[in-house]
């Protein structure tokens, strides 16, 4: 039986990817807010200091999220450990659910553009994602490129596309619901930004690839789909 951990080096390629591309990311949400703000009634009429100071605010508030995320997604990394015996694998990492499969289990592995691996098993939600930074990583990926052959993984662009979209569709929607007095805008955009928001909250709340610590703040998605059901209704029932 043989134990690996990721190395030390390797953290800090992934905290450059993760502020790349969350970044861009608390920008939008930065715009966007100010936006609403500016444009509800009355809100543009306030003076440049109480401006400054709504920037201010909502920045350091963005800055402690993206410090947060750095510090958590470290835990998670330096935590990862992948267990090798005779004729099975586990992995064990902070807030995920072990998972062991046996040799029999695996039906694919597939190396990304980066050279991580992911281990996939008979049932959904058996998946083993092996880092390109694992220590003795070449000695891993032999052994298991012995209990079956690596593939290239193969990305759907459509999806890839989607993937970048999304945020952006998101963030339009929800301008839009906000600012819109239109009845029918405001149902169409508002109904589409539901069921975005709900789906998202589903895949989160269900997927075993996600740790304990998104799932409970993802809680905070109730409130939003809440508040977004109130302001459609509103606008388009009551008005």
């Amino acid at each position: 039986m043989s134990q690996y951990k990721n190395t030390t080096a390797g953290f800090e390629t992934l905290r450059k990817r993760i502020i790349t591309k969350l970044i861009p990311v608390l920008l939008l949400a930065l715009i966007s807010g100010l936006a609403i703000t500016y444009f509800q009634k009355d809100n543009n009429r306030l003076g440049p200091l109480t401006w400054l100071f709504i920037i201010v605010v909502l920045a350091a508030i963005m800055c402690y999220a993206l410090i947060k995320a750095i510090k958590r997604q470290k835990e998670i990394y330096y935590s990862y450990q992948l267990t090798i015996g005779a004729d099975y694998l586990t992995r064990l990492q902070n807030g995920l659910s072990a998972i062991t499969l046996n040799f029999t289990e695996i039906t694919q592995i597939s190396a990304d553009k980066y050279g991580n691996l992911l281990i996939k098993g008979q049932k959904n939600g058996q998946r083993i994602a092996v880092s390109m930074s694992l220590e003795n990583y070449e000695e891993v990926k032999n052994l298991l490129q012995s209990v079956i052959p690596i593939s290239e993984a193969k990305l759907d662009k459509l999806l890839q596309k989607y993937s970048l979209l999304s945020p952006l569709v998101a963030v339009a929607l929800m301008v839009t619901v906000y600012l819109s007095n239109n009845k029918a805008v405001v149902a169409t955009t508002g109904v589409i930004l539901l069921g975005l928001m709900i789906w998202s909250f589903y895949k989160i709340r269900t997927s075993p690839q996600v740790d304990s610590g998104i799932k409970r703040k993802s809680l905070w998605i109730l409130v939003v789909i809440i508040s977004i059901i109130l302001i459609v209704y509103n606008k388009v029932i009551v008005s």
